[in-house]
């Protein structure tokens, strides 16, 4: 009975082939690594900017798959891990192994459990009808933003601006009516609407509720 032993020449072609393969991981998950950093870091620091042009639900899962791909590349080519993910999509069944499979795990538990946020601010100034400049109510009476099922009502401020946070991504871009409440003024025209947009800063004017009665 005879045994084949692997000559010292094939070991070290072996070793060879292995740190290529090690090495050409390591540069793959260094770039994937960087990118997602720099774009973690710009989603971050220009957050408003994203929101207010509609990008961050289309820029938010690059870096999460960036992400995972690092970490796929981490697991199965340093540590030889392995992972399977099996499902159905559009009739095919469909199998993914080893580093894919890992990371598909890594971007279904990112958008299960951390979608992006898309909630938006918006100020909303009111003054005098014909002159800017003039800010009748400073501290008193309220602006109801008409959001359907959902009323906003916030108090003017010390400047005439009223800020409605939170307001829900779904009415992006949308035309609103808004209300004011206060016993001397009232909007003029009386029916005003505004387009919501992020981190915008819109006007609406008032007028005295004598002069418009006259």
């Amino acid at each position: 009975m005879s045994s084949q032993q692997s000559s010292p020449r094939d070991t070290s072609s072996h070793t060879i082939t292995s740190s290529k393969r090690l090495q050409r991981y390591y540069i793959l998950c260094s770039v994937c690594l960087f990118f997602a950093l720099i774009l973690l870091w710009g989603m971050v620091t220009r957050a408003q900017i994203f929101v207010q042009y509609g990008l961050l639900d289309q820029f938010y899962y690059i870096p999460v798959v960036l992400l995972a791909v690092c970490a796929a590349l981490t697991l199965f080519g340093f540590l030889q891990s392995r992972a399977d993910v099996k499902g159905a999509k559009m009739g095919l069944n469909i199998k993914l192994g080893g580093p894919a499979g890992f990371a598909v795990l890594i971007i279904l538990f990112a958008k299960l459990f951390f979608p992006p946020a898309l909630d938006f601010d918006m100020t909303v100034y009111v003054h005098a009808l014909n002159n800017p400049s003039i800010v009748p109510l400073k501290n008193t009476g309220t602006v109801t933003l008409c959001l359907e099922n959902d009323p906003r009502t916030q108090p003017i401020g010390s400047q005439g601006a009223v800020l409605f946070r939170h307001i829900p991504a779904e009415f992006r871009g949308l035309d609103v009516l808004l209300r004011v409440e206060n016993s001397s003024w009232q909007l003029d025209p009386p029916q005003q609407h505004i387009q919501l947009q992020p981190y915008k800063t819109v006007s609406i004017t008032v007028k005295p509720k004598e002069e418009i009665q006259q």
